[in-house]
């Protein structure tokens, strides 16, 4: 027999458009699913922030959530998972502001310099040089066999420059006769010169100048850089 407490708690919710989401076991949930993941991923970069992933255990993340351990594992199956939830979360933001930065470009070009642009913001913006360097430390890459998800990661991130590179080629302004292998290999080139110390190049600036340097004539776009300063950074690294 149903009770009167049932009855009015269902035909409050009733009331308010929406009835509560119960699991399997029948016990009302306060949260969808969605904001539930949301709000353990949330929790899980701040206390990343403080103490890193090797210290994080599943009864931290959910301190302060009130969020029960049935409800951490109805969307993750250890914490390793949930670090590479996190990764991914993050190469997706990176790559929707990489959209928008092509998007308001004027022509192909441009975009291409709006893509290059953003990348390197993760590697030399201070606070998303912070943020990438959660997910990156050694404790993170031994919980996670990162090495298997590199690929996906970079693909992510290549995604909308190979988006560039197709409307370019396909508009006559760039030249890109395989537009996502030519993404990928982008994507490899900055990361190797932003990273390498055998590169010999100080600073973003310099960075920049190589890769238009090197790999504009490929799109059959002009090697010159945009600003003076961009110049002058590269000619510096070929003075050592």
């Amino acid at each position: 027999m149903t009770s009167r407490r049932t009855l009015e708690g269902r035909a409050v919710a009733e009331a308010e458009g929406s009835a509560p989401t119960t699991d399997r076991r029948g016990r009302p949930r306060r949260f969808d699913e969605g904001t539930e993941r949301q709000m353990i991923m949330d929790a899980a970069v701040r206390l990343m922030k403080g103490s890193g992933h090797a210290e994080m255990a599943v009864v931290d993340v959910l301190a302060g959530t009130g969020l029960s351990t049935r409800a951490f594992y109805r969307h993750f199956g250890s914490k390793e998972a949930l670090l590479l939830a996190l990764i991914h979360r993050e190469a997706e933001a990176v790559a929707r502001s990489m959209t928008r930065a092509v998007e308001r470009a004027r022509e192909p070009a441009a975009a291409l310099e709006a893509w290059l642009d953003r990348l390197l913001d993760t590697f030399f913006e201070p606070r998303q040089v912070a943020r990438s360097a959660l997910f990156t430390t050694a404790a993170a890459g031994a919980a996670v066999p990162l090495a298997e998800k590199l690929d996906d990661i970079r693909w992510i991130l290549a995604r909308p420059l190979a988006d560039v590179l197709r409307a370019g080629n396909d508009a006559g302004v760039l030249f890109s006769p395989n537009p996502d292998a030519d993404a990928i290999s982008l994507f490899g080139l900055v990361g190797a010169a932003s990273h390498s110390a055998h590169a010999n190049l100080e600073g973003r600036p310099a960075v920049r100048a190589q890769v238009i340097r090197f790999a504009w004539p490929a799109f059959g776009l002009p090697a010159a850089t945009n600003t003076a300063d961009d110049a002058s950074a590269q000619r510096g690294t070929t003075q050592h």
